[in-house]
């Protein structure tokens, strides 16, 4: 699962699938569909923190680091993409009411507000899912070329950081590279986390099937070269499980 500050956490194509015409509407109003997925993020974000700091079993001593670290380990489970999907169009819908003052959007104005409330206690209730080495996915792969013997080809690239237990976190977005005859392609990182141990390689010729290259984890600080033919590992994940998850006063193990 992707971590919470890892990037949006949903898409236009989620909020159409709860409202197919929330496209037309925005267009129409003249509203940036992206910027309110990212005011309704802020918004979940400050919920949450808010929450951890009142419901988290801490002494006072620690509460000082929960605000420094913020919702940098919370987990994006499918109950919190639900709330913010409905926060998204709650927001939308009262900015299309409130610009053209037409009733004819203060019922979708005033349900999606009653369904981010609902999804918000759902959330709560399910549990904040927590992770206890937070990983943040790759900023970017840094993709170039060295003297070699590889063929011309096109390729797609992901990498993913990995910690000492073995996580890994989401993966980056994708890189992509044209590599001409008599060059091999190198892959870097930049900007390791704390808790990285190391981090894996992943490679294809199309968009969709990417695999692991690496045998043995890549060193932090280290480049990775394709030497040779593509590998076929397994495919990346989607991140971090949480470690437990607050609900209220009470941490709820996993397993």
């Amino acid at each position: 699962m992707a971590l919470f500050t890892d990037g949006p956490i949903s898409t236009i194509l989620d909020l159409q699938n709860y409202e197919s015409g929330v496209l037309a509407v925005a267009s129409t109003a003249g509203i940036d569909l992206t910027g309110k997925m990212r005011l309704a993020q802020d918004e979940l974000s400050s919920e949450i923190l808010l929450f951890l700091l009142r419901r988290s079993p801490f002494p006072e001593g620690q509460r000082a680091q929960r605000r420094a670290r913020g919702v940098e380990d919370v987990v994006v489970t499918g109950a919190l993409k639900q709330w913010h999907v409905h926060k998204t169009l709650e927001l939308v819908y009262r900015d299309v009411y409130n610009s053209q003052v037409n009733d004819r959007y203060v019922g979708k104005w005033q349900e999606y507000e009653q369904l981010s409330q609902i999804s918000s206690d759902t959330y709560f209730q399910v549990g904040v899912g927590i992770v206890a080495n937070p990983l943040p996915k790759p900023s970017s792969v840094l993709l170039s070329t060295v003297a070699g013997d590889g063929a011309a080809a096109n390729y797609y690239v992901l990498a993913t950081w990995v910690n000492g237990t073995g996580q890994e976190s989401s993966p980056s977005d994708m890189g992509q590279i044209s590599i001409a005859d008599g060059a091999q392609l190198m892959i870097a990182l930049a900007e390791p986390p704390a808790a990285a141990s190391g981090w894996n390689a992943y490679l294809g010729e199309t968009p969709t099937a990417v695999f692991l290259q690496n045998e043995s984890l890549i060193a932090v600080n280290s480049n990775w070269t394709l030497t040779g033919s593509l590998a076929q590992g397994r495919q990346p994940g989607k991140g971090q499980q949480p470690t437990w998850f607050l609900v209220d006063h009470r941490v709820i193990e996993r397993g």
